[in-house]
């Protein structure tokens, strides 16, 4: 809905702008008022996208309206004006309105502006829920498969999660797009076809609500649901997550339906008990990373012939949890997991299972030899801002603590070792970084700030420019011809 506010002292001008067709540019609303008081409370009460007022009025003029207006409210402000008031609207031009038209009002002119200011608002909005749904699912990644800690407030940040919630994993085919529309506030996409919906529970009959929509969705057009468990707050937002999700990875390639996590356990899914023994053991020594016993435990069950005679869909939630476990434990990018996931969808026997298995551990098990290598100060530094650069927050000090040094240290090390100072240092990474992105991909500028550590898409793009000599728009263009 559209809504414009009109804040006129004189009253025959304001009924005459009242009057205008303002439904031919598709506005629903028309509120007014005859000062900058009486506009501050309808801007208040009414939200208007878009306000049109007059600079010289009583009580409150426009100017001071409307820079009250700028602490508090977003939207998009157009100034009329007299010859005589050019001081009025260079303070105008101060606030960044968007436009100030003169006296006496032309509607051929006004109109379309008006128009315009609705579309940069809308385009503003559109883009700021672009941001924050990628930066949604970039923190979900981070949880599911980076060893980067992420702290609670980010996670305040991307859901809203007071008074309770509720992890809840999805897919539903080729229709899994038209899920994410349904649910835009709070649905964010994995990866192909399966999504994650965080439902707030505090609100009980919104949450039936969105609930009811899920389910009706998933049984028009088929697919799984599995529901986790009420959490009480973002303390356990994580372990939530990651428990939802392997109970999801379990039974999705089996069976379709809707299910409560919990529901779902060995016995539920018809797994015999000593393949429920296998799990527990792989499992066990996954966490104590025993590489050699592991691969010893793999052998051995590819050549188990009891294993053999177990229909391949009841070692399949098996498998995927191992998988999960591996990448879990071991901080390996998402981009294994969902190598490792597909390529278990094409096992047709029970050797190639583990031998997706295996090749994982051999995985795992390179990237630890080569972290122990990795033994200086500096080397550990540059190894953890090469792998946190999207990290906003990157400071020297975060590094220093992360590989026990103190950061004046640290700071000398980079002078001394790599040559340039810290701050530059971070910053090339991230310009090249940003190199990669711009030509591998097809991310907007605003992800590619998101993904190199800016949390802001201009500043990004002066900081491109001031080092490669072009913006990031026409970098692309260059490099793609």
């Amino acid at each position: 809905m559209r809504t414009l506010l009109i804040v006129e002292d004189e009253q025959i001008i304001r009924k005459a702008l009242l009057n205008l067709a303002w439904e031919s540019i598709g506005v629903d609303r028309v509120i007014d008022a005859s000062n900058g008081e009486e506009g501050l409370r309808q801007a208040a009460l009414h939200q208007p996208e878009v306000i049109v007022t007059d600079i010289n009025m009583p009580l409150m003029d426009g100017i001071a309206m409307a820079k009250e207006l700028v602490q508090r409210a977003s939207c998009q402000i157009i100034f009329l004006t007299g010859y005589n008031e050019f001081d009025y609207a260079k303070e105008a031009i101060k606030i960044k309105a968007f436009d100030y038209i003169l006296k006496p009002v032309d509607k051929e002119v006004l109109l379309p502006q008006v128009e315009n200011a609705f579309r940069l608002v809308e385009e503003d909005i559109l883009n700021r829920q672009s941001a924050q749904e990628f930066k949604r699912q970039h923190l979900v990644n981070k949880l599911l498969f980076s060893s980067t800690e992420v702290p609670l407030q980010e996670i305040r940040g991307a859901f809203s999660l007071e008074g309770g919630y509720q992890c809840i994993l999805s897919s539903s085919g080729s229709e899994a797009e038209q899920l994410r529309r349904l649910l835009p506030d709070t649905t964010v996409e994995l990866d192909d076809n399966s999504y994650l919906t965080v439902l707030r529970a505090k609100d009980q009959t919104q949450f039936s609500a969105k609930l009811e929509t899920l389910q009706l969705f998933l049984h028009q057009h088929g697919g799984t649901i599995v529901i986790g468990a009420v959490a009480a707050d973002a303390d356990s937002f994580h372990q939530t997550l990651l428990q939802t999700k392997e109970k999801f990875e379990m039974i999705k390639l089996n069976k379709a339906g809707i299910y409560q996590a919990d529901d779902i356990t060995d016995d539920a899914l018809g797994i015999p008990q000593n393949l429920a023994e296998v799990e527990e053991h792989l499992t066990k020594l996954i966490k104590e990373q025993k590489f050699h016993q592991l691969e010893k435990q793999i052998e051995e069950l590819k050549k188990n012939r009891g294993l053999h005679s177990v229909p391949l869909k009841l070692i399949h939630p098996l498998l995927i949890k191992v998988i999960f476990q591996i990448i879990h434990e071991g901080k390996l990018a998402n981009q294994d997991y969902y190598k490792a996931y597909n390529q278990l969808k094409e096992c047709r026997n029970l050797t190639d299972g583990f031998q997706v298995i295996e090749s994982l551990v051999h995985e795992w098990q390179s990237r630890t030899q080569h972290q122990s290598k990795i033994e200086t100060p500096i080397s550990k530094a540059i190894e953890y801002v090469n792998q946190h650069y999207a990290d906003e927050d990157l400071s020297l000090q975060k590094v220093a603590d992360f590989i026990h040094v103190s950061h004046p240290y640290l700071s000398n090390l980079f002078k001394l070792e790599i040559g340039k100072k810290y701050t530059e240092y971070v910053f090339e990474r991230r310009m090249e970084a940003a190199y990669s992105l711009l030509e591998t991909t097809e991310n907007s500028i605003t992800e590619i700030a998101i993904l190199t550590g800016f949390n802001n898409s201009n500043y990004f793009s002066s900081c491109f420019k001031k080092y490669s000599g072009l913006s990031p728009k026409q970098f692309r263009e260059k490099v793609k011809g």
